[in-house]
């Protein structure tokens, strides 16, 4: 596969790897996003370069990668959210998504990742559950008097993420995988018409009583 040909100019950023792990292809927009050019990153170990996180700060990014894993074991890969940080070590967060790729007749399997830079939704994110704890709203009640055809569920998952629970939070408190939160959440943006948790949260303020 031509990488470059295909990624070269996206507007996300994409990187790929090998089976162990040796980043394969930097395009632009990672150089973009990181601060890296592709001569300084190709050849290395991705766990060197990425060093990623996720929400309760446990390593991602490690010999050993779940991601590699879960790839090698033929297992769907769901996108997730990292964070890590630009070479002059400013800190970034990452929705990462990846796409197996099988080897081809003159090549190696890859794993294709793309990502963008979420940094300024987190930000948000954060500054709006402080406001919630703070304000010590009673969520439960502003989203129980939502019109609408939302189901208990997907109430419960919007007065959590009232509350200013991240997806991980909301998956641990309810007893279900961080897919199926994502999912009752892309569903509940349908129903509400919105786009993003922040719009979210004004939807259900908008409606208080």
């Amino acid at each position: 596969m031509d990488l470059k040909s295909l990624f070269g100019n996206t507007g996300d950023g994409v990187y790929a790897i090998d089976r162990n792990g040796v980043i394969q292809f930097w395009n632009a927009a990672a150089e973009r996003i990181f601060g890296c050019p592709a001569a300084k990153v190709v050849g290395r170990p991705c766990r060197e370069i990425l060093r990623g996180r996720d929400c309760a700060g446990n390593r991602l990014c490690r010999e050993h990668c779940s991601v590699r894993s879960q790839a090698a074991d033929g297992e769907p890969i769901c996108h997730f959210e990292m964070r890590t940080a630009r070479a002059d070590g400013k800190p970034i967060w990452l929705d990462v998504s990846v796409i197996s790729v099988p080897a081809s007749s003159n090549g190696h399997a890859v794993l294709v990742h793309l990502f963008r830079d979420v940094t300024v939704s987190h930000e948000l994110e954060s500054l709006v559950r402080a406001q919630s704890i703070l304000g010590n709203a009673s969520d439960d009640h502003a989203v129980s008097m939502l019109p609408g055809d939302l189901t208990a569920r997907q109430r419960e998952v919007l007065a959590l993420i009232k509350a200013g629970a991240s997806t991980a939070e909301i998956a641990k408190r309810l007893g279900i995988s961080p897919a199926t939160v994502r999912n009752h959440i892309q569903n509940i943006f349908a129903k509400l018409e919105v786009h993003t948790r922040l719009e979210a949260v004004a939807y259900v303020n908008g409606h208080r009583l």
